[in-house]
């Protein structure tokens, strides 16, 4: 009776063995599952995110660095959010000048206009109506 006994516990010990594995390999497939259904709005929300940490950084910057805006066909300047008349040509931080007509001299030489409405900032960052500008948009 006793070898009877220990095979009831050795069964009952790979029972449990075989529920355990069970429900890991079922938790993962779940889990695995619902990431594969929820995919897009994983990445749609995540893209979201990306783009309103893009939209606050553009704002953060506006607000603590100095630009250069082409308003009303006049040069002004913006430091933190005030805008004033701009009297004299300026060299950014990265090496280009922005002359008080709005034209952008690179340190290579070639040279940019800005258009109304467009800015760039002492770090050089383009921008148009708050949001940043790819380099091939302003030729």
């Amino acid at each position: 009776m006793r070898g009877g006994d220990q095979m009831n516990e050795k069964m009952k010990q790979k029972m449990m063995v075989w529920v355990v594995i069970s429900l890991v390999v079922g938790a993962a497939v779940g889990y695995l599952g619902a990431r594969m259904k929820y995919r897009p709005q994983i990445d749609k929300l995540t893209q979201m995110v990306k783009d309103a940490d893009k939209k606050l950084a553009n704002e953060k910057m506006m607000v603590q660095g100095t630009g250069y805006v082409m308003k009303g066909g006049k040069m002004m300047v913006e430091v933190g959010g005030k805008m004033a008349a701009m009297t004299k040509d300026v060299m950014l931080t990265n090496g280009e000048v922005v002359m008080v007509d709005g034209t952008i001299i690179k340190p290579d030489g070639t040279k940019m206009q800005l258009k109304e409405g467009q800015s760039i900032w002492s770090d050089g960052t383009m921008m148009e109506g708050g949001k940043m500008m790819e380099e091939k948009m302003m030729k």
